[in-house]
Protein backbone atom coordinates (compact mmCIF):
# COMPACT_ATOMS: atom_id res chain seq x y z
CA UNK A 1 0.00 0.00 0.00
CA UNK A 2 1.30 3.50 -0.79
CA UNK A 3 0.05 6.67 0.86
CA UNK A 4 0.87 10.31 0.24
CA UNK A 5 1.61 12.15 3.45
CA UNK A 6 1.27 15.91 3.53
CA UNK A 7 2.47 17.68 6.64
CA UNK A 8 3.83 20.98 7.86
CA UNK A 9 7.48 21.11 8.83
CA UNK A 10 8.05 22.35 12.40
CA UNK A 11 8.62 26.11 12.55
CA UNK A 12 7.73 26.49 8.87
CA UNK A 13 3.95 26.87 8.81
CA UNK A 14 3.94 27.75 5.10
CA UNK A 15 6.16 24.84 4.01
CA UNK A 16 4.37 21.67 2.92
CA UNK A 17 6.20 18.41 2.27
CA UNK A 18 4.73 15.46 0.43
CA UNK A 19 6.06 11.99 1.11
CA UNK A 20 5.01 8.75 -0.54
CA UNK A 21 5.43 5.92 1.93
CA UNK A 22 5.03 2.22 1.17
CA UNK A 23 3.91 -0.31 3.77
CA UNK A 24 4.27 -4.08 4.02
CA UNK A 25 3.45 -6.59 6.75
CA UNK A 26 0.33 -7.02 8.86
CA UNK A 27 1.73 -5.46 12.04
CA UNK A 28 -0.16 -7.95 14.16
CA UNK A 29 3.01 -9.28 15.78
CA UNK A 30 6.72 -8.45 16.03
CA UNK A 31 7.32 -11.39 13.66
CA UNK A 32 5.24 -9.70 10.93
CA UNK A 33 5.66 -5.97 11.58
CA UNK A 34 4.58 -3.17 9.30
CA UNK A 35 7.67 -2.04 7.42
CA UNK A 36 7.67 1.54 6.14
CA UNK A 37 9.81 2.20 3.10
CA UNK A 38 10.53 5.15 0.84
CA UNK A 39 10.81 7.73 3.61
CA UNK A 40 13.95 9.78 4.22
CA UNK A 41 14.42 9.68 7.98
CA UNK A 42 12.97 8.93 11.40
CA UNK A 43 10.72 12.00 11.42
CA UNK A 44 9.10 10.98 8.13
CA UNK A 45 8.77 7.39 9.39
CA UNK A 46 6.94 8.54 12.54
CA UNK A 47 4.58 10.63 10.44
CA UNK A 48 4.04 7.60 8.18
CA UNK A 49 3.13 5.45 11.21
CA UNK A 50 0.38 7.86 12.21
CA UNK A 51 -0.79 8.23 8.60
CA UNK A 52 -1.06 4.43 8.40
CA UNK A 53 -3.13 4.34 11.59
CA UNK A 54 -5.41 7.10 10.31
CA UNK A 55 -5.84 5.41 6.93
CA UNK A 56 -6.89 2.18 8.64
CA UNK A 57 -8.78 3.40 11.73
CA UNK A 58 -9.88 6.97 11.02
CA UNK A 59 -8.93 10.24 12.66
CA UNK A 60 -6.82 10.19 15.79
CA UNK A 61 -8.68 11.62 18.76
CA UNK A 62 -12.05 11.00 17.10
CA UNK A 63 -12.25 7.32 16.10
CA UNK A 64 -9.19 6.13 18.04
CA UNK A 65 -6.71 7.23 20.68
CA UNK A 66 -3.13 6.21 21.28
CA UNK A 67 -2.93 4.53 24.67
CA UNK A 68 0.73 3.53 24.61
CA UNK A 69 3.72 3.64 22.29
CA UNK A 70 6.54 1.29 23.21
CA UNK A 71 10.02 0.85 21.78
CA UNK A 72 10.90 -2.85 21.53
CA UNK A 73 13.82 -4.90 20.31
CA UNK A 74 12.79 -8.18 18.68
CA UNK A 75 15.28 -10.56 17.08
CA UNK A 76 17.77 -7.73 16.59
CA UNK A 77 15.16 -5.41 15.01
CA UNK A 78 13.85 -2.19 16.54
CA UNK A 79 10.06 -1.92 16.74
CA UNK A 80 7.47 0.69 17.66
CA UNK A 81 4.43 -0.97 19.18
CA UNK A 82 1.38 1.26 19.02
CA UNK A 83 -1.46 0.32 21.35
CA UNK A 84 -4.63 2.13 20.35
CA UNK A 85 -8.20 2.11 21.59
CA UNK A 86 -10.99 2.42 19.06
CA UNK A 87 -14.17 4.39 19.72
CA UNK A 88 -15.98 1.02 20.02
CA UNK A 89 -13.73 0.16 22.99
CA UNK A 90 -11.75 -2.43 21.03
CA UNK A 91 -8.01 -2.34 21.65
CA UNK A 92 -5.53 -2.91 18.81
CA UNK A 93 -1.75 -3.34 18.97
CA UNK A 94 0.35 -2.88 15.85
CA UNK A 95 4.10 -3.29 15.45
CA UNK A 96 6.16 -1.14 13.09
CA UNK A 97 9.73 -2.15 12.17
CA UNK A 98 11.73 1.06 12.59
CA UNK A 99 15.21 -0.47 12.36
CA UNK A 100 16.12 1.33 9.15
CA UNK A 101 15.30 4.77 10.60
CA UNK A 102 15.99 4.32 14.31
CA UNK A 103 18.08 7.24 15.56
CA UNK A 104 18.22 9.03 12.18
CA UNK A 105 16.84 12.56 12.25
Amino acid sequence: MSRRIRYILPHHSSCWVEVVAKYSGSGLSPDDPIVISDVANNLDAVKAEYEFLESRYGRRGITWILELQTLLEHKGRMMDRMDIKLRSGERVSLCFDITRYFGQF
